[in-house]
């Protein structure tokens, strides 16, 4: 999670500037990618770091899908409708232990 202590937070004060100077989604990739070059530089080129460096990847897509896209779909989905209304309620069920399964 990208929840460090405000304490911690002014290390990073210059980050804060690098999405704004990305213009396209290269740049944008360059940014990360130097980012990273950087943390393995500092925790060296191990089976470890590469597995930090993929988790933490991994859990930034989750944290900005669950922060930012849902919001952005669900308010998508109040003005335009939902789509997938009936198949939400109709084509999946729980079974007893609580796993969702296809209906059909």
């Amino acid at each position: 999670m990208p929840y460090i202590e405000e304490s911690e937070r002014d290390r990073f004060a210059g980050v804060n500037t690098f999405g704004y100077a990305c213009n396209k989604a290269g740049e944008l990739d360059y940014v990360i990618t130097r980012i990273i070059q950087g943390y393995m530089k500092k925790n060296g080129v191990s089976f470890a770091t590469f597995a930090v460096i993929a988790g933490v990847l991994v859990l930034v897509l989750f944290e900005f899908v669950r922060r930012v896209v849902n919001d952005y779909e669900d308010m998508k989905i109040k003005d335009n409708g939902d789509v997938y209304e009936e198949k939400r309620q109709t084509d999946y069920r729980k079974d007893s232990a609580g796993v969702y399964y296809h209906n059909g």
